[in-house]
């Protein structure tokens, strides 16, 4: 439910890091591709980009990107 949660969160663009591992996680990709699917969010790839992606304290080089 707390990944669920989390996942829900996110806005277009943003990133869930979530590893393939922990059953909770398997257990969880489901209800959050239903949540993205209704609220007309998919999920996407990872590709590096040049600029500054702040982020709280820190600083990335990453974006989200439609597949």
């Amino acid at each position: 439910d707390q990944i669920v949660a989390a996942a829900h969160t996110l806005q277009p663009g943003g990133i869930i890091l979530m590893h393939d591992w922990p059953p909770n996680t398997i257990q969880a990709v489901p209800l959050i591709a239903g949540d993205l699917a209704a609220r007309g969010l998919c999920p996407g790839r990872i590709a590096y980009t040049p600029r500054d992606v702040p982020f709280g304290s820190q600083v990335f080089h990453a974006v989200a990107v439609r597949p």
